[in-house]
Formats: C-alpha cells, sequence, structure tokens
C-alpha cells in the first residue's frame, strides 16, 4: 500500500494542502493513472479505498471538512464527454 501511495498518489497530489482538495483533483488523479497504465482498475479502486481512509482519519482530526475522495465516484470519470450546448 505504501508503495501505491509514494508512487501514484503523491506525484499527482502530494503537494496539495489537504484541505484544498476539490473533487476535480480526484478525477484528475483517476484519468492520469488510468492513462499511465501502470495499474489495472482494481489495483486503481484499492488505492483509492486507501486514500478515503487517509481522508477520513484526516478529517476526524480536523484537516479538512469536505470528503473530496469519499464522494468520488471512478465511473463518472471514465466516461466522462463534453456536454454539448446551443442557443436560440
Amino acid at each position: 500500500i505504501e508503495r501505491y501511495v509514494r508512487l501514484h498518489v503523491l506525484p499527482y497530489i502530494g503537494a496539495r494542502i489537504f484541505s484544498e482538495l476539490q473533487s476535480t483533483d480526484a478525477e484528475h488523479w483517476w484519468v492520469e493513472v488510468s492513462k499511465a497504465g501502470t495499474m489495472n482498475v482494481q489495483t486503481r479502486k484499492s488505492c483509492l479505498e486507501v486514500l478515503r481512509q487517509i481522508e477520513d482519519m484526516a478529517v476526524r482530526r480536523g484537516y479538512g471538512k469536505r470528503r473530496v475522495f469519499a464522494e468520488f465516484r471512478p465511473e463518472r470519470a471514465a466516461g466522462r464527454r463534453t456536454i454539448a450546448t446551443f442557443s436560440v
């Protein structure tokens, strides 16, 4: 677990202040590790679960108020398409 966090999480969000993380950061992380191809889907989900546990502990200790990774749904990030808009 420590290896995955060190290799696949910290390069993307390690320099960020926890309380400033947003849902787009979780989505960016998921998309980037998906593109890299270094982890299969199950490993990414396991890593996401570890992030959720870390986040839960941080929120309980007062380092943040929002649960960004707990709210993140990988299935939504994978097939996100641009919404076409039009005007009259």
